[in-house]
């Protein structure tokens, strides 16, 4: 049995502070939402996507949805960064044209 994964839409906050780019929400072969998706900046400055978590009693974070395999995980992240990329370069655009 196969299953293809697609990513139908996304609804994504720019929010730049702390090393968060944007939170972003998703919706899975138009039948599953994936909410809080966050995309981070690491040290290196790379973007890396991070899935929903849970704080837990202790202070560690418990994963609440994940991709199973590196197929699954390479099309969240090529989406989710491809938006990101897509919104931020319109907005630089924008900013241009008014200054």
């Amino acid at each position: 049995m196969e299953y293809g994964l697609t990513i139908t839409d996304i609804k994504m906050k720019i929010k730049d502070g702390n090393g968060m780019k944007a939170i972003c929400n998703i919706i899975v072969n138009g039948m599953i939402a994936l909410n809080d998706i966050r995309i981070v900046e690491n040290r290196s400055g790379k973007l890396m996507v991070a899935m929903p978590s849970k704080k837990m009693p202790g202070g560690k974070f418990k994963d609440m949805a994940n991709p199973v395999n590196a197929e699954a995980r390479k099309i969240i992240e090529d989406a989710v960064i491809g938006e990101y990329d897509r919104l931020t370069t319109l907005s630089n655009e924008i900013f241009a044209l008014l200054n």
